[in-house]
Order: structure tokens, then C-alpha cells, then sequence
């Protein structure tokens, strides 16, 4: 009789220890199941070091995030329709083209959330006003069709648009001869200067700047987490966007 009593005793004790390795072991799978999903961000913005560079140097600094750069739109659009990322790290034209995706964040750079653009040139200075057909070498952030829509905006007419998706190629091309000056943002004068290494004629076109590099989020997306990550960029010292304040 005490032996089923005894026994009687154990079985709630039993059943509690049961549904308590339930309820760990459904946390353990739900705690698993979010450390193995990072937010996706792709980065599409005109800077001097490679995408693979670039990548590599937002991981060291973000982890928690899941990074892919890109050097050129065409491969950025394919990949968004293909696999839509969580949110995307670009210039706001180029968000505004891809479509589906909400700005919440804009890069500022010494105080100043919009870049301007300049026409770097060699030999004579060059009329934005009136530049006719020569060619002009652009850092290509939308496509051929919708870049000549976006430079016709502020440049009429339009000269021959030389395309390239990487920033040496624009001194490559103006140090071969093979265009009459570029057009870029003039952050990155310095840089052109340096890599160039010869004095060049800056012409500012007027009314032509755009905001600087901005994060916009998916619908639907832990937009929190990915904001909070964005953020910590600064104090990691990620200069290559050229951003030391987010807005």
C-alpha cells in the first residue's frame, strides 16, 4: 500500500519535470532558430575600396548583420529580385528606383546630409550649361537609361554618358584621353586628386546634390535591429561611407 501511494506521489513530480525539459527545450529551438538568422543588408554606394573590401570591413564591424556589397547596379537589381534583403545601404536615387523599400536613416558628412556634385576636368574648364556631346566619365548608380533621366535633370543637354562602377575608372578614363573630364561627388575630390596625381579644374554644377548614402528598410523588417546596427558603424570608425552622423 505505501508502495502505490509512493509511486502516485512520483507521477506529478514526473509529469512537472517532463513539461519543464518541453518548455526548455522549445526555448533552446526558438533562441537557436534567431541566433542563426542574421538581417540581410545589401551596400551599393560609389567608394574607393571593392565591395569585397567593403564587405569584409562591415562584417568586422557588424557581425550580427548579414552584408553584400556591390560595384555594379545591374548586379544589385538582380539580386534584389531575386533575394529582397532585409534593407539597403545606397544613395537615395538608387533606392527610389529599386522601389519596395522605406528611407529611415540619412548619412551626414561634416554637418552636411547633402553631397554636391562637381565636373572635374583637365585641359579648359567645362560649361555644365553647355557641355553639347563630348563624352564625360559618371560613377554609374542607376542604370544607363534612368542615370541619363537623373543627370538630364540638372545637365541640358545631355553629353555622352562613360559609365564605370569602379572610382579609378573614372581617372583612368580622363588620364587616357578617352573623355573630357567626370562628373563626381565632391567628397571624393581628394581622392580623384591623389590617385591622379595632377591639378584638375573643378567646375560646380549648380543645383546638382543629392542626400548621401541612406538606409532604407523592407516592409516587415526587424527595422530596430538593423537601425541599432547601422548606428554602431560610426564608432567602429567605418569612414569608407563617408558618414559620421546618421540622421
Amino acid at each position: 500500500m505505501k508502495k502505490i501511494r509512493k509511486q502516485q506521489h512520483q507521477i506529478p513530480v514526473l509529469l512537472f519535470k517532463v513539461f519543464l525539459i518541453l518548455i526548455l527545450s522549445f526555448y533552446s529551438v526558438v533562441h537557436l532558430k534567431s541566433s542563426l538568422y542574421a538581417e540581410t543588408v545589401y551596400v551599393f554606394y560609389p567608394t574607393p575600396i571593392s565591395p569585397k573590401d567593403l564587405k569584409e570591413e562591415l562584417s568586422n564591424a557588424c557581425p550580427e548583420i548579414d552584408w553584400s556589397a556591390f560595384a555594379r547596379y545591374k548586379d544589385l537589381n538582380a539580386m534584389v529580385k531575386q533575394n529582397s534583403p532585409d534593407a539597403i545601404l545606397a544613395l537615395s536615387p538608387t533606392i527610389n528606383e529599386l522601389g519596395g523599400y522605406k528611407i529611415i536613416l540619412k548619412g551626414s558628412f561634416k554637418g552636411n546630409i547633402k553631397n554636391a556634385y562637381i565636373l572635374v576636368s583637365t585641359d579648359n574648364a567645362l560649361n555644365p550649361t553647355n557641355i553639347g556631346s563630348i563624352p564625360i566619365a559618371v560613377y554609374d548608380i542607376l542604370g544607363r537609361k534612368s542615370l541619363e533621366t537623373f543627370y538630364n535633370q540638372f545637365i541640358n543637354p545631355l553629353p555622352k554618358l562613360e559609365r564605370v562602377s569602379k572610382m579609378e575608372d573614372l581617372v583612368t578614363l580622363l588620364s587616357l584621353n578617352m573623355v573630357k573630364g567626370m562628373i563626381i561627388q565632391e567628397i571624393y575630390l581628394n581622392y580623384i586628386k591623389e590617385r591622379a596625381a595632377r591639378d584638375f579644374i573643378v567646375t560646380p554644377i549648380p543645383k546638382m546634390e543629392i542626400d548621401g548614402i541612406s538606409l532604407a528598410i523592407k516592409e516587415g523588417a526587424n527595422s530596430e535591429k538593423i537601425e541599432k546596427a547601422i548606428q554602431g558603424l560610426i564608432h567602429h570608425k567605418v569612414n569608407f561611407l563617408e558618414v559620421d552622423q546618421w540622421n
